[in-house]
């Protein structure tokens, strides 16, 4: 059963606990299943960690983990997948528009290979960010 797909309700034995993967939401795991028919399992990444804030005497270093990287053949792609609940929750809103914008100052090439994945397309409020569909990778 490696590799594949285990039906619901399938006895998993020790090592196939083990070796499961873990998602933080079905978005993120819909967006993994994408990029890996399109680029490979072997060319992604997850929770790729980028230094936003070096530290310094009051604070400890900042840091932002983005979903997934895929180091294709034409250079790297950052994808975070981001539900539409954040329109609705304000503190999360502004908390990532705020990670968006550290990486914009800090690191532009980050920035420029960032791609935000959701069910469907939409705008990021307070910026000219589009989301696009996970059908759209």
């Amino acid at each position: 059963m490696s590799g594949g797909i285990i039906p619901a309700g399938y006895p998993l034995t020790v090592a196939q606990k083990k070796n499961l993967e873990y998602f933080d939401s079905a978005l993120e795991f819909k967006v993994w299943g994408h990029l890996r028919k399109k680029y490979g399992a072997t060319y992604i990444n997850r929770q790729f960690e980028i230094p936003l804030l070096p530290q310094d005497e009051c604070f400890p270093a900042l840091t932002w983990k983005c979903d997934f990287s895929v180091f294709t053949p034409s250079g790297l792609i950052l994808f975070e997948a981001k539900g539409e609940w954040i329109l609705h929750d304000d503190y999360a809103l502004a908390d990532f528009r705020k990670t968006l914008r550290l990486l914009q100052l800090f690191h532009p090439d980050y920035f420029n290979y960032l791609r935000l994945v959701s069910d469907k397309p939409w705008k990021l409020p307070g910026s000219n960010l589009t989301v696009i569909g996970v059908g759209d990778i």
